[in-house]
């Protein structure tokens, strides 16, 4: 998952902390800005922006990266843990959202956690164990060891020339 979906953030708002015309569950507009510095560890000023409570975190949510949103997300679940009591005319599900929030969680922290490659810094880091394979690299001037699957897609990927 890269970012949530308008749907699941939407799903967060009505089925797990709830909401109420422009309100977002017992949130005033104090307790929203005070949300993210201490639930979440993020600095979000809420109060700079148009809208109700409730227009506020959604955008807040849309708009923040994967690690930012698995924060909000982490944030959301200790504010309003599932065992909380909950007004009835609010229909919430939070029991069998939790789980599900919880996997979300999961997918955003995964998907922000890969790294892209620094391919000049890999290319002398591949570079270094090829002087004993066997294998036939210009760049090396050189023959050696049998080459891995793995090394020779790097080197194709990076544009270097094998010859085996």
């Amino acid at each position: 998952m890269e970012k949530l979906s308008r749907q699941q953030i939407m799903q967060v708002i009505t089925r797990y902390i709830g909401s109420s015309g422009g309100y977002l569950a017992d949130f005033s507009y104090n307790t929203h800005s005070e949300f993210y510095p201490v639930y979440c560890g993020l600095n979000i000023e809420p109060d700079a922006m148009e809208g109700t409570t409730r227009q506020r975190f959604a955008r807040i949510l849309e708009e923040a990266n994967p690690t930012s949103q698995a924060k909000i997300l982490r944030g959301i679940l200790k504010r309003f843990p599932p065992e909380a009591e909950t007004p009835a005319h609010l229909n919430l599900d939070r029991r069998s959202m939790y789980d599900e929030i919880n996997v979300w969680i999961s997918q955003l922290e995964l998907s922000s956690t890969a790294v892209p490659l620094n391919f000049e810094h890999s290319c002398a880091t591949v570079m270094r164990p090829l002087k004993t394979q066997r294998c036939f690299c210009p760049a090396l001037r050189e023959q050696s060891v049998p080459m891995t699957g793995y090394t020779q897609l790097f080197m194709v990927t990076s544009g270097i020339r094998v010859r085996l």
